[in-house]
């Protein structure tokens, strides 16, 4: 479903913790359509002509925590813009030159970000958790570095060791383009050292009453990330990274 990303670092600014995720992924993309030209299409915007939320594929925003390190502490280096695979060239394109703008966030209560946006001659120079290929090379094995955000509770008994995880775990995938999983844990820690338990991320007001839960699913075969899934999916929630060894 997504294919093209744009990564920013934080380069000064205060240390941001877990529960701001909700407000940082809500200013960036503010801060996105703003310095987009009108008029701002649908993939950009998330929204339909008449304002309610858009049902296709759109740009998606998400933290890039420090986690699956010995010494990580789970703290937001920056984050990531996504968008579609099928984006059109034209957008692509406005979409960069807009983005050279975009050097600095207010955060509210938490300060200000100063930003810089990352080159792919940059990415050999980053942390891990700050390069594309991070989230992006193919594997059989991933895990949730933000916690999933579901839609309806998993069955108990489809999920866990040697169990696919049933019709919720299939109907997860298939929206974003990946065959059904052969095997889906979930449960309240991440397998990435340093990312904070699933209930210290805290979504928007959306999302508040539904079940967040970390997650390992496996497939049969390599899938190409990136692998953003649930309903947060747009919002910061559900970005998952392969879990090597």
């Amino acid at each position: 479903m997504f294919r093209n990303a744009f990564v920013f670092e934080r380069v000064d600014g205060p240390t941001l913790p877990a529960e701001s995720t909700a407000k940082l992924t809500v200013i960036v993309r503010k801060a996105v359509i703003d310095l987009y030209p009108d008029p701002v299409p649908e993939v950009i915007s998330g929204h339909m002509a008449d304002g309610k939320q858009s049902d296709r594929p759109h740009l998606a925003v998400t933290p890039l925590p420090d986690v699956g390190h010995r010494y990580a502490d789970g703290h937001i280096m920056g984050f990531a813009v996504w968008l579609p695979s099928d984006l059109q060239a034209e957008v692509l394109e406005t979409l960069e030159d807009a983005l050279v703008g975009l050097d600095s966030l207010t955060l509210g209560k938490y300060g200000v970000w100063k930003i810089r946006q990352l080159s792919a001659d940059m990415a050999a120079r980053v942390a891990a958790g700050l390069r594309v290929t991070t989230y992006t090379k193919p594997h059989h094995t991933w895990a949730s570095v933000t916690p999933v955000v579901f839609g309806k509770f998993p069955k108990k008994s489809q999920v866990g060791p040697g169990k696919d995880g049933g019709r919720i775990f299939a109907e997860l995938c298939e929206l974003i383009g990946l065959p059904r999983p052969i095997e889906a844990r979930l449960g309240p820690v991440s397998a990435f050292h340093g990312s904070p338990k699933a209930s210290e991320w805290v979504p928007s007001e959306r999302f508040a009453n539904r079940l967040r839960a970390h997650v390992v699913i496996r497939f049969s075969e390599p899938v190409q990330g990136p692998v953003l899934m649930g309903a947060g999916r747009y919002v910061g929630f559900g970005l998952c990274r392969p879990l090597l060894g």
